[in-house]
């Protein structure tokens, strides 16, 4: 993984995909599972849900640096693709994660601002979460294959 990596767009929408050999349903049930989030997604200090993830589902997030925030789950094609949203002061984020290849297995993590402050939160956050993306999406990967992290 080139540790220069930066995921492809603009602060306000973007995305990264990423080929692998782990095993879908370790990725899906990582993706699925926000108690594991903290393990890969290298922004995140800890993440709390209750029951099923299942559309309308709300949790927490606790990131690293900043306040705990709410998120809800917006869609959900099962062992396919999610999205959840998480409030910010007049805007939201939205995070959608997607297989979008088999044989060999791509996986894609969307992320993008909305609402009236989109842009003010895109300008303030999206360079880290750019730069973080291709590294969080290398750790889900390796933790999902069983490697450890390097």
């Amino acid at each position: 993984m080139d540790r220069l990596a930066i995921a492809q767009g603009a602060n306000k929408r973007f995305f990264h995909e990423l080929q692998t050999t782990a095993d879908p349903a370790g990725i899906w049930e990582l993706w699925t599972t926000p108690s594991s989030w903290k393990a890969w997604d290298l922004g995140l200090a800890d993440a709390e849900f209750d029951g099923p993830f299942v559309v309308g589902a709300v949790g927490r997030i606790v990131p690293k640096s900043g306040p705990k925030a709410r998120f809800r789950v917006i869609a959900l094609d099962p062992e396919q693709s999610y999205a959840i949203r998480t409030a910010l002061p007049l805007a939201g984020l939205v995070v959608a994660r997607s297989f979008v290849g088999q044989s060999p297995t791509i996986i894609r993590h969307d992320v993008h601002f909305e609402r009236l402050l989109g842009g003010f939160w895109a300008g303030l956050l999206g360079p880290g979460f750019r730069k973080a993306l291709p590294l969080t999406m290398d750790a889900l990967v390796k933790l999902a294959a069983g490697r450890p992290e390097q």
